[in-house]
């Protein structure tokens, strides 16, 4: 269902501070790179009660995001503390509220802090250190009203440059009869499953991906080792195993990573039922 987002760019560029809200929507979402804090200190926003959400380079994985989340009853000096103890991070989100009178309380924003940070970890898009504390008790009106304010919150952080709270599927991968096309590739003993969402190839857990790679290959070789690092990669002896949903940019990603070598995506996954290429399908519903 459509939903209207408003969307301020404070200089008038997508890299500056970015304020985005949905209407009648009591929260606010404010993004800035870390070059600019001091164009955010001046904004009322970040002197109420929230949370944050650090990013930037994992210092320790090549090409992995590493975030960090905390809550404060004013943003601003949370912020500040990490500017001067935390390197790592590049660009600073703050989720708080429109106005001081609709505060929220230090439940509320330690049950926003709680959930932020075990969504990370199952998701799996960013790295994190942090171990997800437990939801503090809140009445059933509460939560509800929390759950709401999240669900808006997780639909407003990727316009601002953070997706790693964004579920990988919106809809269960158990169930391959939704509509989406499931695409497969197979070759010399692994066999790896697909499906497209509206921006990314994802391969789905208990996917496989080989263990020997093809000595030609290498542009691929530091992403492989990173999803092993993060466990998303398992060896299982005679292969690899995916032990979670992972998405890539495109189809020729996804079908290097499966199979340790140079591919031609488009043309290598095939859509389980019909056994036509992802190029061709995504051919005709263009040209439909």
């Amino acid at each position: 269902m459509a939903e209207v987002v408003e969307l301020v760019l404070d200089d008038g560029t997508p890299h500056g501070l970015m304020i985005a809200n949905i209407p009648n929507w009591v929260g606010v979402v404010v993004s800035s790179p870390r070059a600019l804090l001091d164009r955010l200190k001046t904004r009322n926003e970040v002197h109420r009660a929230g949370i944050y959400l650090l990013a930037g380079p994992d210092p320790e994985i090549d090409g992995a995001t590493q975030t960090y989340i905390g809550e404060g009853d004013k943003i601003w000096d949370r912020i500040s503390d990490h500017h001067r103890n935390k390197d790592f991070w590049n660009i600073v989100i703050g989720i708080t509220t429109t106005t001081a009178e609709a505060d929220l309380s230090k439940s509320h924003i330690r049950y926003l802090e709680a959930k932020a940070i075990a969504q990370i970890k199952a998701i799996g898009r960013a790295t994190l250190s942090q171990n997800a504390p437990k939801l503090p008790k809140i009445n059933e009106s509460m939560r509800i009203f929390m759950d709401t304010f999240y669900d808006k919150m997780i639909k407003l952080l990727p316009l601002l440059g953070y997706p790693y709270l964004t579920p990988i599927i919106e809809k269960s991968t158990s169930n391959e009869n939704d509509g989406s096309f499931v695409f497969m590739v197979e070759s010399k003993g692994v066999k790896a499953r697909a499906v497209q969402t509206n921006s990314e190839l994802v391969v789905l857990k208990g996917s496989q991906a080989s263990k020997e790679d093809a000595p030609s290959w290498t542009s691929g070789k530091t992403m492989r080792n990173r999803l092993i690092m993060e466990g998303a990669l398992k060896d299982i002896g005679s292969c690899l195993e995916f032990t979670r949903d992972v998405s890539f940019n495109s189809p020729s990603q996804a079908s290097n990573i499966v199979l340790a070598r140079q591919t031609p995506g488009p043309i290598t996954w095939k859509e389980v039922e019909s056994g036509r290429t992802y190029k061709e399908i995504f051919s005709e519903l263009i040209n439909d």
